[in-house]
């Protein structure tokens, strides 16, 4: 394998892995070495209360406080891989150490080499992103309701979570399970764990994530190309981007080699006797790969949005792509947030006892990637996110000062259920990165903090509220949260009590009643 690093000074350097899977320049260039030390020592928390010595933590230390095994990371600098690490264990009984080459299941991030696969057959004139997709479908139909009577499902609603179809994701499966076929889990049938996958809103009219219209994307391309899912993606993606250890194969055989096994909250192995589980949703959820692999694609798409000179998809489509759809916050697979130099698309990946990030800068082709092989896989990668973009100074995560003088005791007066107005329909949180609510549930937590739960948000999950004022707030792991992508200020009526909130996503803001 040949490439090129661009170190953060000094000439281009031929680069060359090291047995510890750093891509770094022969002789090794100290540039690289100091960047790959001051990332792994760089870990910190989102903010900083005011007045307090700056906290910071090495990888090793979170890896085991959120018991995460092995993380791998690349990290993109002007259109080139700059340099690609492993850090800790691809399996802890074993303690193989993982590098370079290890390859991680990725989750959905498997939806942006779908995505790509799919882009790259409209650009051969092979499938169009508006026609509707039950022309394509020759061994399952999208079923017609009164959601599709006037508007059908296209794979531009499927790429961009417009298309109105259920189910937003899928459980993993265990070694010796018997896997369903692509048509049984869209039916609901046989060994399939999820409903049946249909429309439960009009396209284009509201945007819901969306893993079972993936899925769907799935089926066209081996319906169209007469192929398997694996044999169509090789053949269009991995082979021409030169990503050599990627494959959407799953029951993943032991033959691919170099695996990152599974483990739980706990940092054990699950998933015996193989080590890990199958994703037969490969769109969605079942792809292989490496951060240096998974770098190259991101390249790929950026140089095709530069339109440089040979580039992989024709430049108007890959600015399609990094284009948001509709009310959606997504443009064709990936997500999208901000303008300007701040303008990147990413996307996050999580199965069961995998969790993964990537992130791309558009203007300036810069961009990272983090595998871990972990439950809390995704506490890491947010830690590990924050030291790359304060290393590399990258405006994706500056660090939030608060002040000393808040008053906790205060919180309790926050607890409560805030809830849509009644005139306002779930949908109206229409902004670019805007997620649709129904309302929210603020809870205490046993350390005397605030949790919040959006309810109706598609992942459900509870999160923890940093209070960054009197009476605001940010949610804790968003990834946009330094530029306020997910906030909540409370507000007091004439009696001093709190009677409702604002939700702020991306500078749309809405205003949630308190139940009383």
């Amino acid at each position: 394998m040949s490439r090129i690093v661009k170190p953060l000074c000094g000439a281009l350097l031929g680069i060359a892995i090291s047995a510890q899977g750093v891509l770094a320049a022969e002789p090794m260039d100290k540039d690289i070495d100091a960047l790959v030390e001051e990332i792994e020592t760089g870990l910190r928390p989102l903010v900083r209360t005011a007045g307090d010595d700056p906290v910071r933590w090495t990888l090793q230390e979170r890896m085991a406080v959120h018991g995460v095994p092995g993380v791998s990371i690349a990290i993109i600098k002007d259109g080139e891989v700059l340099l690609a690490k492993g850090f800790g264990v691809k399996n802890v009984e074993t303690g193989e150490p993982v590098d370079e080459q290890t390859v991680f299941s990725v989750g959905s991030l498997s939806k942006v080499g779908a995505a790509t696969t799919t882009l790259k057959l409209v650009a051969d004139g092979t499938l169009d992103l508006d026609r509707p997709v039950n022309e394509y479908l020759a061994s399952w139909q999208v079923p017609d309701n009164e959601f599709t009577a006037d508007r059908p499902v296209t794979l531009r609603g499927l790429l961009s979570h417009t298309a109105g179809l259920t189910v937003h994701g899928f459980p993993d499966f265990l070694p010796g399970k018997t896997l369903p076929t692509v048509v049984e889990t869209l039916k609901g049938t046989g060994p399939a764990k999820t409903p049946a996958v249909e429309p439960f809103y009009v396209p284009g009219t509201r945007w819901r994530y969306s893993g079972g219209g993936t899925t769907v994307e799935q089926l066209i391309l081996t319906d169209v190309m007469d192929k398997s899912f694996e044999a169509v993606t090789a053949k269009t993606i991995f082979g021409p981007l030169g990503m050599t250890r990627s494959t959407y194969e799953n029951p993943l055989p032991a033959s691919h080699g170099n695996i990152a096994y599974a483990h739980n909250k706990k940092g054990k192995l699950v998933a015996k006797p193989r080590g890990w589980h199958a994703f037969p949703e490969m769109a969605a959820s079942g792809l292989w790969t490496t951060p240096t692999d998974y770098a190259a694609m991101m390249i790929a798409l950026m140089d095709s949005y530069h339109g440089e000179e040979g580039s992989f998809l024709p430049q108007a489509l890959a600015q399609d792509m990094m284009t948001e759809v509709g009310v959606s916050p997504f443009g064709l697979g990936p997500q999208l947030v901000g303008s300007g130099q701040h303008r990147r698309f990413h996307h996050a990946g999580a199965n069961e006892s995998y969790r993964a990030w990537m992130e791309g800068f558009i203007d300036d082709r810069n961009g990272f990637v983090i595998f871990t092989n972990g439950e809390q896989g995704s506490r890491v990668y947010y830690e590990v996110r924050r030291a790359i973009c304060d290393v590399m100074e990258w405006p994706c995560h500056q660090e939030i000062t608060v002040p000393n003088n808040l008053n906790k005791d205060d919180l309790k007066s926050f607890v409560g259920t805030y809830n849509m107005p009644s005139d306002m329909p779930a949908s109206s949180l229409r902004a670019h990165g805007s997620v649709p609510v129904d309302g929210m549930k603020v809870l205490r937590q046993r350390d005397g903090g605030l949790a919040v739960k959006i309810l109706g948000q598609y992942d459900n999950r509870t999160r923890t509220l940093i209070q960054t004022g009197p009476l605001t707030f940010l949610v804790e792991n968003t990834p946009n949260a330094s530029t306020r992508w997910l906030a909540v200020s409370f507000q007091r009526g004439h009696d001093g009590d709190v009677n409702s909130a604002i939700l702020t996503q991306n500078g749309s803001d809405i205003t949630l009643t308190r139940e009383q």
